[in-house]
């Protein structure tokens, strides 16, 4: 009974008492394959495309606020930063390799600036962060230089924002 369901010869197989050439068969298969697989990829782009769009969008908010210097920026990092974490978590699962490590350091970059804030308590909000005690002894401290380094500290957020924007968006070739 087997023998009359599969019977396979050096040239055609046989399958049910209907006889196909061997590479026929073979063809259709790897094309089937092939197909399966290119299909898998279109879905894994869109789904990519889908995902970073939502977590781009999440920093658009806060990228105007620091161009637009409308908001305090202690208030803004702390505000912002657990919205722009969750957006991390579920965006993370898309990147991999030496782009998913990149984006880690790149992250903890921003989320040093972050602790920075949140480490001094109630009053982070309303409080100037100083730069290193080596500029603070340089500079005398006037309300224009400390406009200067707020002015800095927005200019280096802004610079990690589009670090990991620019490093989590995939380039496409198709």
């Amino acid at each position: 009974m087997a023998d009359n369901f599969l019977n396979i010869n050096n040239e055609t197989i046989k399958i049910i008492g209907i006889s196909f050439p061997a590479i026929a068969i073979v063809g259709y298969l790897g094309g089937k394959l092939i197909e399966t697989v290119i299909q898998r990829q279109r879905d894994d782009r869109q789904e990519f495309r889908t995902a970073y769009a939502k977590f781009a969008e999440t920093f658009s908010f806060y990228l105007q606020q620091l161009e637009t210097g409308e908001t305090t920026l202690n208030i803004l990092i702390v505000s912002e930063f657990p919205k722009h974490d969750l957006a991390r978590r579920d965006f993370i699962r898309y990147l991999q390799g030496s782009r998913k490590r990149k984006f880690h350091r790149k992250w903890l970059e921003y989320e040093e600036k972050y602790y920075q804030v949140k480490n001094l308590g109630v009053l982070g909000a309303c409080v100037a962060i100083a730069p290193s005690t080596e500029d603070l002894e340089k500079a005398k401290c006037s309300p224009e230089m400390m406009e200067k380094w707020e002015l800095d500290r927005r200019k280096e957020l802004h610079r990690i924002i589009h670090g990991l924007l620019q490093i989590a968006e995939k380039q496409s070739w198709l």
